[in-house]
């Protein structure tokens, strides 16, 4: 079992946050009512395609939308969420192109799905997604963080998914147990960099189990075509060994991202064992490796059996 590092929770982390400049200007742009509604749109409007260029302002709170293929998606507080911000800027779509391609695709792949598992949701984006491309689709979201479950919760209401989405404080690991994660947060934007190798003093209960003990627990043994996108900072071997079951027996598709300390090696063997191939999603499209490394412009893959096909 791999060591946890405790952290004790500090109110500021400067490296984060431009040395404490974030906090400043963001408050130096919620006092100036004219901000969004007349400076920022125009400067946007301005720049037109090149607008993502800005896309690290702050701006005031506004309902953001994105939009992937036919879907529209909603996200609150891009003010908290640099997500959301980055989409408000970049004319309701991700920045850059590739990760506009991830979700197109995944937007494809979750009309012929019955079950989707967002393991590490953070704002609910691709849960929502995937309810709005299928309203059939049964959707299980997953994150550590607390302030992530707090606005996931409020994405699914704005987006009218509540009931078709279910987020639940858990993460997924190599072992059943549990850890600590802080209440809230207070750097400038909703902490990504959190994994299941924390444990702080302080905060709320997290519950851990494992992915083979999640197919169990929400009775997935009746669905037959499952998607996963595991998003979860470089533990993403932990979850596959703990699933070894699951993956065998159902053969999921799972869009997965790929860091540089991600341990694709591990990964690798066990896919490779299993008969899964590999995808990288550049911004043109898929394009299939034999095998997994890591890729300094392009950090999401497809991971698909050699018994199912790709459709789009």
């Amino acid at each position: 079992m791999k060591k946890k590092n405790n952290f004790k929770f500090q109110n500021k982390n400067y490296m984060n946050n431009w040395y404490g400049l974030k906090i400043i200007i963001k408050f130096f742009v919620l006092i100036i009512p004219f901000y969004n509604t007349l400076f920022a749109n125009l400067l946007k409007n301005l720049l037109k395609e090149k607008s993502f260029i800005l896309r690290r302002i702050p701006i005031k709170n506004t309902l953001v939308r994105l939009i992937v293929n036919d879907n529209e998606v909603f996200l609150n507080n891009p003010n908290y969420d640099h997500i959301a911000k980055e989409i408000w800027w970049c004319n309701s779509k991700r920045f850059p192109s590739n990760d506009q391609k991830a979700l197109e695709i995944f937007s494809s792949l979750s009309c012929q799905m019955d079950c989707f598992l967002d393991i590490g949701c953070n704002n609910g984006m691709f849960s929502i997604l995937a309810a709005k491309a299928n309203p059939e689709i049964k959707v299980y979201a997953f994150d550590i963080l607390p302030v992530a479950i707090k606005l996931i919760n409020e994405n699914l209401v704005s987006n009218n998914v509540a009931n078709q989405v279910f987020s639940q404080l858990m993460g997924i690991s190599d072992h059943d147990g549990n850890l600590i994660m802080p209440e809230k947060s207070y750097s400038s934007s909703i902490p990504t960099s959190y994994s299941t190798n924390f444990n702080f003093k302080k905060g709320i209960k997290v519950k851990l189990i494992t992915l083979d003990k999640l197919y169990e627990l929400f009775n997935l043994k009746n669905m037959k075509n499952i998607l996963i996108k595991i998003d979860v900072e470089g533990t993403e071997d932990n979850i596959f060994k703990s699933g070894k079951f699951f993956l065998s027996s159902k053969k999921p598709i799972i869009l997965c991202e790929i860091l540089s300390n991600s341990n694709t090696k591990l990964i690798s063997k066990l896919l490779k064992d299993l008969s899964y191939k590999f995808y990288l999603i550049k911004d043109k499209g898929l394009e299939q490796r034999n095998e997994l490394l890591p890729n300094k412009e392009f950090r999401d893959w497809i991971f698909i059996h050699k018994e199912k096909d790709l459709k789009f």
